[in-house]
């Protein structure tokens, strides 16, 4: 599904060393990239994202683990762990 009109993406620019450019105000600069903004939105990409941000602050495993019906606290980390490693792909791939 769609979350942006087409030809609005829009990146951060960044320095040789992956350093977002920023401007004389110190705010980040964007690039347009002329392409389509499309963001695919799943239910279990926002469960992952949400199980992320509660454990983000250091909230108790046994917690979020209630509050997302998972069985175990390996299922739990294992979802933090998906989520990590895709977060790093998703690094990786920007810097190339």
């Amino acid at each position: 599904m769609p979350c942006h009109a087409p030809g609005t993406g829009r990146q951060i620019e960044s320095n040789e060393d992956g350093t977002p450019v920023k401007t004389e105000a110190g705010n980040i600069r964007l690039k347009d990239t002329g392409k389509p903004a499309v963001v695919q939105v799943g239910f279990h990409s926002l469960r992952h994202t949400f199980v992320s941000l509660c454990r983000a602050p250091n909230a108790p495993l046994s917690g979020v683990q209630s509050i997302v019906g998972h069985a175990s606290p390996p299922l739990t980390n294992q979802t933090l762990d998906a989520t990590q490693e895709n977060q790093n792909k998703q690094n990786q791939d920007h810097k190339s």
